[in-house]
């Protein structure tokens, strides 16, 4: 027998779906729209596009597949994990540096 999921994962599901895909959605915005509203000057829009995306790829994976998936191979969770939470992490201080130094802007 088939157990259904609860509806509260559901919910959890579908608010952390929304999150991650606006982020994502934001940031290809800010990452291909070079003379839009949310154009950023010089570097800054690849690095804060790329980053956001990644961001997004981390929130789905930590708050939905998780959860859905369960019995996924840690090793490959973790390694898928670790390195998009490592790109996020990677646009957002380069981005910082850059506006601190003035490179690119």
């Amino acid at each position: 027998m088939v157990h259904a999921p609860g509806l509260g994962l559901i919910a959890r599901t579908a608010a952390a779906t929304l999150w991650a895909a606006l982020l994502a959605v934001l940031g290809l915005m800010v990452l291909l729209d070079r003379t839009g509203p949310l154009s950023l000057p010089g570097r800054l829009g690849p690095l804060i596009g790329v980053g956001a995306i990644a961001g997004a790829q981390f929130v789905f994976m930590v708050l939905v597949a998780d959860r859905w998936f369960p019995k996924a191979s840690r090793t490959m969770v973790w390694c898928l994990e670790v390195g998009s939470i490592a790109v996020f992490l990677t646009g957002v201080v380069l981005a910082v540096i850059f506006v601190q130094a003035g490179v690119g802007v």
